[in-house]
C-alpha cells in the first residue's frame, strides 16, 4: 500500500509537470530564444532567461506543491534552494544547454527529476523547440509523447555513436586523456552540448551511449530514463568529480573499460 501511495504521488507530479508546468515554460523559452542574450558573468554560461525560467518554474511548482523541496541550478550557485516539509524534491535545470540557447542552436531542454529522499523516482526532459516531452517513472518505463523508449541494439563499440556532450566538459575536469581514448574507441563522437537531451536520445535508441564528466546532479532524470528503456548506468567517482556512463547493455562493459583505464 505504501508503494502504491508513493507511485500515486510521483505520478501526480509528473502529470502536473507535463500538463501544467511545461505549458508555462515552453512559450516563454520560444519567445526568448531568437533574442540576443549576454552572459551575466564571464565565469559561467548563465544568461537572463536561465534566471527567469527558473523563477517561473519554481513559482508554478510551489503553487501546486508548496511543501516540496526544489533544488534548481541557478539558485544552487547562491545556496538559495527551497527546502520544504514533504519528502519529495524537484531537481531542475530549466534551460539545460544555455550555451546553445544563447547561440541560437535549437538543442536545449527543460530538465527535471522527482525524488523521494535520495531515490530518483521520475523525471521529465522536454525539447521545447521540437515539442518532444520525454518522461520516466521508476518501474514503469520511459516514454516520449506517449511512445515507449527502448535503447539501441548496437553490440560493437567501434561502430557505436556516443555522446560526449562537449570537449570542454572533459577539459575542465582534467579528463583530456579519457576524451582521446573515447574518440579512438568509437565510430562517432557527438558533441551537441545538452546532456539531458543526449541521455533522452540514448534512451530512445537514437545513439548508443553517453559519457559525461561533471560535478552536478542535473543528470538524474536522463540516467533513470536510460535505465527504464533497458540501458545500463555506471558512475565512476574521481574524487573531484564523477564520470557518468550510460548506454545500451551490449556495449556497456566495453565502454566502462575505456573509462576505467588510467
Amino acid at each position: 500500500m505504501a508503494r502504491e501511495k508513493i507511485d500515486k504521488e510521483v505520478n501526480s507530479r509528473l502529470y502536473f509537470g507535463l500538463r501544467a508546468l511545461l505549458p508555462e515554460l515552453i512559450p516563454f523559452l520560444r519567445e526568448e530564444y531568437p533574442k540576443t542574450h549576454q552572459l551575466l558573468s564571464p565565469k559561467d554560461n548563465t544568461i537572463l532567461p536561465d534566471i527567469e525560467a527558473e523563477d517561473k518554474g519554481i513559482d508554478v511548482i510551489r503553487a501546486e506543491f508548496p511543501a516540496d523541496s526544489i533544488v534548481a541550478e541557478e539558485r544552487s550557485k547562491f545556496h538559495q534552494n527551497i527546502y520544504g516539509k514533504s519528502k519529495y524534491r524537484w531537481t531542475a535545470d530549466f534551460i539545460d544547454g544555455s550555451s546553445n540557447f544563447r547561440k541560437h542552436r535549437p538543442y536545449f531542454a527543460i530538465n527535471m527529476s522527482i525524488q523521494r529522499g535520495d531515490e530518483v523516482l521520475g523525471g521529465i526532459i522536454c525539447d521545447p523547440m521540437n515539442e518532444r516531452a520525454y518522461h520516466v517513472r521508476k518501474g514503469h518505463g520511459a516514454h516520449v509523447n506517449g511512445e515507449q523508449l527502448l535503447v539501441s541494439k548496437q553490440e560493437d563499440l567501434s561502430k557505436a555513436e556516443i555522446a560526449l556532450i562537449s570537449s570542454n566538459s572533459f577539459e575542465k575536469h582534467g579528463e583530456e586523456e579519457l576524451l582521446h581514448r573515447l574518440e579512438q574507441a568509437i565510430k562517432s563522437a557527438r558533441k551537441k552540448g545538452c546532456t539531458s537531451l543526449e541521455l533522452a536520445a540514448c534512451a530512445a535508441g537514437e545513439i548508443d551511449g553517453v559519457v559525461k564528466p561533471t560535478k552536478n546532479n542535473w543528470v538524474d532524470a536522463g540516467l533513470l530514463m536510460v535505465q527504464e528503456a533497458g540501458g545500463q548506468v555506471t558512475v565512476f567517482d574521481r574524487g573531484s568529480h564523477k564520470v557518468y556512463v550510460a548506454s545500451n547493455p551490449y556495449i556497456h562493459g566495453d565502454l566502462c573499460r575505456v573509462v576505467r583505464e588510467k
